[in-house]
This record gives structure tokens, sequence and C-alpha cells, in this order.
């Protein structure tokens, strides 16, 4: 301890090895005030530093628009300039040891105090130890201290530090932090400060606005993925909001050496879209694409290999009304024929994971999600079956896409209705109302036919339908139920009394096996006539109404008929026979003809002025005149003999002996024709005429050998006689015909007549009663 009174302060004391409390005071607030000083200008250099550094990396991203990578650079260059900012203004200077002793000598120095009783004070003091121990007086070491200790109270250590440089700091640091205010509520409240934030600080990929904005399709996140080795459709199209859309766009190439840039071409239709083709892609690149004040971040062409199909097959289930069963489509044909009501089902196995499969027609899109055995399916049916294109839309995780997809043509055809074909036999287009009708029907289906019948239906003059009736026929044809089906029916007029005058339609019907069909017309209302093609089928230009035909049934042309009173029936049919009796009277003149020829060439000499060779022309050629004469006969009697089948038919199906059975005395017309004319013709022609025939033609072969001949041309004139004969009696038959005839029209005639009379006079003398009841005076 010193030797000092008891009065001096405690801060006065001092123990020898120890550094005097007045003096360790003064230090200890120099050395806070230091420190304060070196963090002031620390902190103001380092926020002076990193506005300095935000302000020129928003300046180069707004006019530069820096991408992704170069920000994040920036973002490491503004973080390192901050660290080093702080290691050089901070940890540095905060961390350098800095001695009592200096403090000493510093504050000495500039409080200008020359003679060191500061530091002399302070390094006796801290000596430990007596003053003879060390080599000098304990009292001059005690005076030395205690006149440091006393300096140390009388003067300020901190007057040692400039003030003036301090508060220039301060000043430095308020700025600085008056300006990374201002800066936070640029950034906070207006839209480019807010991105750049973003963009700088989150490293968001946000565009700068610009006056143009262009997009690049198939590009993700700032990838594009192209099939190897194709060609690929590079698309950029100007965003039709932006200010500036009149631009033209180029593609930059990064890292290539040469043809850096390309114009990209304008599409004429779309001009807001350029688009340039990036032919056969085997290598990967990057590029950019510039339009106006709009640059693209750099966009990675990544090469993949497009999806395809391991498995993919195409299954078509007919309806089961068909009986046909499931069947494999070959996606080869690319086109094929489906039933109406099928069930399409598809099964698709694409050689790439994670893929997304989609069927596309038209506006329609059915998705085939993967199913757990690792194939996509769907199954397309009713009305989702559609006759057009199909296509597979195949797409990878990235949007590739193969550059031919997969496409097939599906055509839904219905099921046709029945082929219906008929056609009338045994009568003409002239009916009495007692009629038999007979149809040769022939019918034929996909399938099967379910049902057949036929509709009548009579009226008089297009009036509406007077009268209708329904024939059913399903035992028509013995190969009922089958596809095919053919046989003849004749409808019988009688029970349905049908008014003469009319107008007769006969049309057959056939519905096949289809669900959806079914028959829709009734005994009353047979209306599904269809039109008909046939010029035949009308009478006197009127053709048959139309009706729409319900689903799987189909109908035959209509057969068309007058029915006509018998009378009428009688004469039509007078007449036609008169008109085949003149052609067989013709028959008969030119059999006569060939008579005449042969019995010329029995007499036939050779003329002075002809030789022989002419002669024997002469001769051959009169034979084969002959000969073929009578082929002309044979035919026209074949003709005729037709004809007069038609009219026993016609008679026989319109019942005309019934209603004369009285007046013919059982002779009636059919057996006249049958027994009469058409036997003796068919005898004429089976046997005559072919052994007329074989003796004509013997004739001609014997030409040139006059005896022979004139021996043939004799055996041949009596057969000639004997069909010459023949044909007069079966001429007389059929004029007897046609008075007989004529005189049962005359006696139906009068009965018609008659009729009319007593019809008139019933309903007078009705008439008559009706008035004698109204004056009837009781």
């Amino acid at each position: 301890m010193s030797n000092l009174t008891t009065s001096t302060p405690a801060e006065w004391e001092w123990t020898p090895g120890q550094i005097p409390t007045a003096i360790r005071q003064q230090l200890d607030r120099l050395r806070q005030a230091i420190s304060r000083s070196l963090w002031v200008s620390g902190v103001s250099k380092m926020v002076l530093i990193g506005l300095a550094v935000l302000l020129v990396d928003f300046l180069l991203d707004y006019f530069f628009h820096m991408d992704r990578p170069q920000r994040v650079i920036m973002g490491v260059l503004m973080v390192g300039s901050f660290l080093y900012a702080a290691y050089r203004f901070l940890w540095l200077p905060l961390s350098a040891q800095v001695t009592d002793d200096a403090l000493v000598l510093t504050v000495e120095q500039k409080l200008g105090r020359q003679h060191n009783e500061l530091i002399n004070s302070l390094q006796f003091a801290r000596q430990s130890g007596t003053a003879l121990e060390r080599g000098y007086s304990p009292a001059m070491t005690e005076r030395v201290v205690n006149q440091g200790i006393q300096l140390a109270g009388e003067v300020d250590f901190l007057q040692a530090v400039d003030q003036v440089a301090t508060q220039r700091k301060q000043r430095w640091l308020f700025g600085g932090l008056v300006g990374l205010a201002v800066w936070a509520a640029l950034v906070l409240g207006t839209g480019n400060g807010w991105l750049w934030f973003q963009r700088n600080l989150l490293f968001a990929d946000l565009p700068w606005p610009t006056r143009t904005v262009l997009t690049i399709e198939g590009v993700v996140d700032g990838v594009l993925y192209v099939p190897r080795g194709e060609d690929h459709r590079l698309q950029v199209s100007v965003d039709p909001n932006c200010v500036d859309t009149d631009v033209d766009v180029f593609l930059d190439f990064v890292g290539r050496s040469s043809s850096t840039r390309q114009k990209l071409r304008r599409l004429d239709e779309e001009p807001l879209n350029h688009s340039t083709t990036l032919r056969g892609i085997n290598s990967e690149f990057s590029f950019q694409v510039r339009g106006g004040d709009f640059v693209s971040a750099p966009v990675q062409v990544r090469l993949v290999q497009p999806p395809g199909f391991a498995e993919l097959t195409l299954k078509v289930q007919p309806p089961s009304y068909s009986g046909l069963s499931e069947s494999a489509v070959p996606l080869s044909a690319e086109s094929f024929k489906v039933l109406q009501g099928s069930t399409v089902s598809i099964v698709a196995k694409p050689d790439q994971d994670n893929v997304s499969l989609a069927l596309l027609q038209a506006d329609q899109r059915w998705e085939m999600p993967r199913s757990d055995s690792g194939d996509h399916r769907l199954t397309l049916s009713g009305a989702q079956l559609r006759s057009g294109r199909y296509q597979f839309d195949l797409s990878d995780a990235a949007g590739i896409r193969p550059s031919r997809p997969v496409q097939f043509t599906l055509e839904v055809v219905t099921d046709r209705a029945p082929q219906v074909r008929t056609r009338q036999f045994g009568v003409s287009t002239m009916v009495v109302p007692q009629a038999i009708i007979p149809v040769n029907i022939a019918i034929e289906d996909e399938f099967m036919v379910q049902e057949v019948w036929g509709d009548l239906r009579w009226e008089v003059d297009g009036s509406p339908n007077t009268g209708a009736h329904r024939f059913d026929l399903n035992e028509f044809s013995t190969d009922w139920g089958s596809n095919q089906l053919s046989g003849s029916y004749g409808f019988d007029l009688q029970p349905l009394d049908i008014p003469t005058g009319m107008t007769l339609s006969i049309v057959v019907q056939a519905r096949d096996n289809q669900p959806a069909a079914s028959p829709t017309v009734s005994d009353a209302t047979a209306d599904a006539t269809p039109p008909s093609t046939d010029p035949g089928s009308t009478i006197d230009g009127q053709a048959p109404a139309v009706a729409a035909l319900p689903v799987g049934v189909g109908a035959g042309k209509a057969l068309m008929f007058r029915v006509v009173t018998e009378a009428e029936f009688r004469a039509d049919l007078l007449r036609r026979e008169l008109e085949q009796t003149k052609t067989f009277e013709r028959v008969i003149a030119q059999q006569q003809a060939i008579q005449t020829e042969m019995q010329a060439l029995l007499v036939s000499q050779q003329e002075p002025t002809e030789t022989p060779e002419s002669y024997s022309i002469r001769q051959t050629q009169m034979a084969g005149k002959s000969l073929r004469n009578q082929n002309q006969v044979g035919t026209l009697l074949i003709q005729v003999t037709d004809r007069f089948r038609g009219f026993l038919a016609e008679v026989r199906n319109n019942r005309l002996d019934e209603s004369s059975s009285e007046m013919d005395g059982g002779q009636g017309l059919a057996i006249r024709l049958d027994q009469q004319i058409i036997q003796p013709l068919d005898e004429i022609d089976r046997t005559l005429l072919p052994q007329l025939n074989r003796s004509l033609e013997a004739v001609s072969r014997q030409v040139g050998r006059p005896e022979e001949m004139r021996q043939q041309i004799a055996a041949t004139l009596p057969q000639i006689e004997d069909v010459l004969a023949r044909l007069n009696a079966v001429l007389d038959a059929m004029q007897r015909s046609q008075s007989f005839q004529e005189i049962v029209n005359m006696v139906i005639s009068i009965k018609n007549e008659e009729q009319r009379l007593k019809k008139m006079a019933e309903d007078k003398k009705r008439a008559e009663a009706g008035l004698d009841e109204i004056f009837d005076q009781d």
C-alpha cells in the first residue's frame, strides 16, 4: 500500500503489481469509446456498401434481365461483399489487441503531455515486488505512481478521441440506415421493387415487365424436351395483351460459334405466332428468344425417346342378337366396320412408364388411366361409337408425343333391314273382288328374319285410305327362321269384300331380329308402304304413298292393281284374246306360205339361162328360207301358247268360272282354254313341229340330188298339212271361245242391268212408302 493519508480518494489507492484504479477506469472508458467508434464506422460502411451493391444489382437486373443463374451469382457476390465488409471494417478493428501502454502513450500524445507521467506511473505500478528488489528507490516509485494517479484524476482520456470524426461516422451511419429504410420502403411499396426482391433474393422466375411478351410453346421449367433425331417445330407466340406486338422474333443459339441468330417466320394466318423448324435434332443445346425488349431466359434443349406402344389390341364384340363372336381388329387395316350396338375394347401397353394416354375423336376425348396391371384400357359402346377417325394421344411426363400417332378409322354401320323382293304371277294389273293374287316372295337378311306380313290397302282416286288388311305370312316358307326365305303366297281378296273401282296395293314387309325393331302396323292401320322404283308399279300414273319404316323392317316394292267388275275384266280378257288370235292367224298364214314354198320347190325346174350351179344355189335358198320361216312359226306359237296360259291363270285366279257355271253347262272358260287351245298347241309344239323341222332340214340336205329331194318334199308336205289342220282346229276353238265369251259377257251385262233396275225399283218403292207414312190420315 502507499503511504498517503487516509483522506486520499479510494480510486487513488494502488497496490504494487496492479494498475491503479484511477488509470484503469480511464483506460476502460477509453476502450469503450474506441469500440463504439469502431462499431459506428464499421456498420456505416457495411450499410453504405450494402446499399451500393443492392442498387447495382437492381440496375443490372432491370436493364439486362438476368436469368436465374446470373441472379444467383449476383446474390453470392452481394453476400460475399457484405461478409467481406464485416470482416474488413468490424472483425479486424474490433479483434485488434491494443495494450494499456499504447493507449496511455496515445493519450499523452493527444493531450500534449511531454513528461510521460502517465506511462511512467503505469509501468512502475504494474511491477510487482519491492523497490529494492527491482533496483531503485521505493520513494521514487511511490512518488511517480502518485503523480500519474493524480494526473489521471485531473485529465479525461476521452479527450484524446477525435470527436469530429466520431460525429461524422455517426452521420454516415444515420444516413445509411435512412437509405436502407427508404430502400425497404421502395421494395415493399413499389411493383418493381417487390419484383426485384422476388427475383434476386427469393430467386423466383418472374419476368420484368416489358412492352413485348413472348411465350415459347413446350418449355417446362426452362427445358424443352425434343424427340431424338426428329424435326421439331418451335413456335413462339406474342401476347396479344402486351403493348408492342408488331415485332420480329429471333432465335439465339447459346454457345454456338456460327449461325448464332435465326429469324423466326411469322405466320400469315396468325401474325402473332412465329415459328421455325429445327431439323434432325441429335444433340442438346441452349437457346434464347428475343423480340422487341423481351429476352427469354436460356432454354435448354433435352433429347428424349418419344413414347410408343409395346402392345396395342382392339377387339370388337358385335351385339348379341347377331350371334357373332368377338374378333380382334388388325390395326394395319387402319379402317374397319363395326355393327351398330357393338362394343369396342382397347387394351394398350406403352413402352414407357409415367405416360398419359387418351383416345381422341372429333371433339371427344376419352382418358385411358393406367390400371394395376400396368396397361391402359377403354371400352366404347352405344352412343360413344361414332363413325370417323380415332387417334391415340400418347405423351410422357415432359409432354413428348410420337411424331406419327397411331390412328384408325371406324365406320359404324347399321344392320340393314331385310331385303324383300316380290313379283306377281298369274294375274294382270286388273283383278275382280273375288280374285286370288299369287306373289313370289324372296327375303334376305344379314342375320335372321323373325316376321313377315303383307299389307293390303285400297283407295279411290288418291283419297285417304278407305280399307286396309294385314296378312300374316310367317308360314309361307319352309326355311323359316333363317336369313334367307323364299316361296309364294296367294292373297285372297274374296273375304275382304273390296268394292270395285278401287286401287289396290300389296306390300310385303319383313322384320329382322334387331332388339329395337318391332312391328308397328296393325290389321287396321297398314301404312308402311315403301317407295317403288318399278315403272310397272303405278296405275294411271299414280304412285303409292310413302311412309317411314320402323328400324329393322324392310319392304318390297308395292304391287299395284285395279279392282274391276267381272264384266270389265271379261271385256279386257276378250280384247287380249282377240289380239292373240290375230297373231295366231299370222302363224297359220306363215305356215301356209311354207307349204306353198315346198310345193314350188317340188315342181321347180332349171331355167334355160341358169347353170347347174346357180340352179342349185336357188334351190338351197328356197329350202333355207322355208326352214327359217318354220323356226319363226315355232317361236310365235310358243309366245301365243304362253299368252293363253297366262289367260288361263287369270281366269282361275279371278274365279271367273264360279260365277258363270250355270251359263256354260259345266264347260267353263278355264276348261275351254286348257283343253281346246293350250293342250292342242302344246302337242303341236312338242310333237309335230320338231318332226317338221327335221324334215325341212332333210330337204335342205338333199339339194343337188333332184330325185331324193322330191321324195323328201313329198314326205314333208303331209306333215305341213297335218300341222295346218291342227292349227285351224285351234283357231276354230279360239273363235268359238270368243263367241262364247261375248255371249257370257252379254248375259252378265243383262244381269247387271236387271240388278240395277231392280235396285232402282226398290229404292223408288221405299221412297213412296216413306211418303205414304208422312201423309197417312190415320
